[in-house]
């Protein structure tokens, strides 16, 4: 009996609460000219790239840090797909 590969999105996703409320940031702009305090922001929101999406829990943590980026990221809710590999 072989182990299915699990993605790490759907590693995260197991240990996630089914009723947390969790959000999607995208990052639109290019934080190039940005300050060096906004950068590293928006690497700890783990966007490394235009158009790349991470998605986080909806706490007061990750809401301050998208609040310090605003300009440069797009939010959007995100709900649990119902068909994680358990």
């Amino acid at each position: 009996m072989s182990a299915q590969p699990i993605s790490k999105l759907s590693q995260y996703m197991r240990r996630i609460e089914p009723q947390a409320s969790l959000f999607r940031v995208t990052l639109t702009r290019s934080p190039r000219h940005l300050r060096e305090e906004s950068q590293k922001t928006i690497k700890c929101l783990g966007l490394w790239k235009i158009n790349s999406t991470q998605i986080h829990k909806n706490n007061s943590c990750f809401r301050g840090y998208v609040d310090k980026v605003k300009w440069y990221v797009k939010v959007e809710e995100y709900q649990l797909p119902s068909n994680i590999p358990k």
